[in-house]
């Protein structure tokens, strides 16, 4: 991930689970003297086709609302992090949150968007429901921001395949951030369905032999120790066997990390399925930070 020159986009909705994401962003902004924009997103102004007057009286009261909207976001900016409204640029953009999240991390050229999470609370907000989504479309890396419960570990989750070295980059970049631990963890996943000769005899699940989990470890963490080489970077590698989206959320409840990162496989933009199978899962359901990174175009 690129350090610099960068931009740190974070989306507020003023609510509890926001305000981790915006001190997040601003601690990460400081840290790497990056540009720090804030995002707050209004529902739009209906369209009345029959009464125009509605709707000219509407679109009045929607700029008031912008400016009201502005200076409370400002305001809480500012006292949150301490730093003057010169130090910081706040868009007030109006349609679905994620969409207008994602549109104008693109349009300002953000190198990384940060969201607020629910974490382990029950609390419905709206813009904490819309994580998932902001990091399955944005082009840039998505910080999923949620309080860490322990500080000093960076986990990466990795399959080894092409597009998710660019994470293990990433998370050696934010360990050396955080002046943290990094563990890289690879799941040999047990129990894949294979498809047998015919059709009629249905899925059968492979269960790996001895041998070829030794083998497969034994292969995984060369890969792991050449990733890590080019990096010049040191971590613990960890190989386990299960299945990959809960295997890791077990290791992150036992291991505690304040960041754990993920790569995003495919192409980016609204429309578009970006994120795999686990990477959302992890995503949804870690109680702690998560930053999604995308193998470049």
């Amino acid at each position: 991930m690129t350090m610099s020159p960068s931009r740190v986009l974070v989306a507020t909705d003023l609510e509890d689970p926001s305000a981790e994401a915006l001190m997040q962003a601003h601690d990460r902004a400081r840290a790497i003297g990056a540009s720090l924009g804030v995002c707050h997103v209004l529902p739009s102004a209906g369209v009345h086709m029959l009464f125009p007057q509605r709707y000219a009286r509407e679109a009045a009261e929607e700029a008031s609302l912008d400016e009201r909207a502005r200076a409370a976001v400002t305001r809480k900016v500012t006292a949150m992090t301490g730093r003057s409204p010169d130090a910081f640029e706040v868009f007030v953009e109006h349609g679905t949150v994620y969409a207008e999240i994602v549109r104008r991390a693109e349009s300002w050229h953000a190198t990384l968007a940060l969201v607020g999470g629910q974490g382990d609370t029950d609390a419905a907000h709206v813009l904490s429901g819309s994580a998932e989504k902001v990091a399955r479309y944005a082009h840039c890396p998505v910080l999923v921001a949620r309080h860490p419960a322990a500080r000093g570990l960076v986990l990466c989750a990795t399959d080894l395949s092409t597009p998710s070295l660019p994470a293990v980059a990433a998370a050696v970049a934010e360990a050396r951030l955080r002046n943290a631990k990094l563990v890289v963890l690879h799941i040999v996943v047990q129990g894949l369905p294979l498809a047998t000769v015919t059709s009629t005899e249905g899925l059968t699940p492979l269960v790996l032999c001895p041998e070829m989990l030794h083998d497969l470890r034994a292969s995984a963490h060369a890969e792991i120790a050449a990733v890590l080489g080019r990096l010049e970077a040191q971590a613990e590698a960890v190989i386990v066997e299960g299945h990959a989206g809960s295997t890791i959320l077990k290791y992150v409840e036992n291991s505690r990390p304040e960041l754990v990162v993920v790569g995003a496989h495919g192409r980016t933009g609204l429309g578009r399925i970006l994120l795999g199978s686990v990477a959302e899962h992890v995503v949804r359901a870690a109680k702690t930070s998560v930053l999604v990174v995308r193998f470049p175009p």
